[in-house]
């Protein structure tokens, strides 16, 4: 549960909304880990499903790992397509709106974070939401924004130095010809119909596929794919 993660050591549990899924997990490394300021923001995956959480993805095992290295390591849970009512744009503007808080919280959240680099790791759905997130804030911070988020969050979120993205959903228009995901429909779920037959879906997936939006990435950007991988 929430409460015993906070009572864990060195964990702090901070809800970014009013939303039971909007909060994060700010875990900190041993002070005598830390050589260079590093914190890593993690987004999970799961084709956007309600069903998979920060707490049932690979986030608490690689966030216990990075701390091991001295690395920061921040869980962020977003709203996701069913009983949360996520999807496009929600799920999206939870993303800028977590790394929005977590900016305007560094001081209290990681005091020792002058100087610190900051990257933003995704996977599956969440590198496709790390890649659009992480533009719409270089975008944001530029002076201009993305045509796909409405939201003020974009112009307050911190803009990471990286981002690395594991095997993740960047074209979405592909994903949904390849109808990806067991039941064959979760990103038309996500995109809140098929753009093949939806005008509203379409737009969404014009503003949503990083092969559309980051086809300029304006943060450096690590891709991992495998050769392998059925899913993605």
């Amino acid at each position: 549960t929430h409460l015993q993660e906070a009572l864990m050591s060195k964990t702090v549990v901070e809800a970014y909304g009013e939303h039971p899924e909007q909060f994060m997990r700010v875990h900190m490394p041993d002070s005598s880990l830390v050589s260079s300021p590093l914190i890593a923001i993690l987004l999970h995956g799961g084709f956007w499903k309600h069903q998979w959480t920060v707490d049932n993805a690979f986030t608490p095992q690689l966030s216990k790992w990075l701390t091991t290295k001295g690395i920061v390591a921040v869980e962020l849970e977003y709203r996701r397509v069913g009983e949360s009512r996520g999807g496009w744009p929600q799920t999206n503007d939870d993303v800028l709106r977590g790394m929005a808080y977590l900016k305007a919280n560094m001081d209290r959240l990681v005091p020792a974070h002058e100087g610190a680099k900051c990257a933003l790791f995704g996977h599956s759905a969440g590198g496709q939401l790390a890649m659009w997130a992480a533009q719409a804030a270089a975008q944001a911070r530029g002076g201009s924004e993305l045509a796909s988020t409405e939201s003020s969050w974009a112009s307050r979120a911190i803009v990471p130095d990286l981002v690395v993205a594991v095997a993740p959903l960047t074209d979405l228009r592909e994903a949904c010809r390849l109808r990806l995901s067991d039941e064959g429909d979760a990103v038309q779920n996500y995109l809140g119909g098929d753009p093949e037959t939806d005008e509203a879906a379409r737009r969404a997936l014009d503003n949503a596929s990083p092969a559309i939006t980051c086809a300029a990435p304006l943060v450096s950007t690590l891709i991992v794919a495998g050769a392998a991988d059925a899913d993605v």
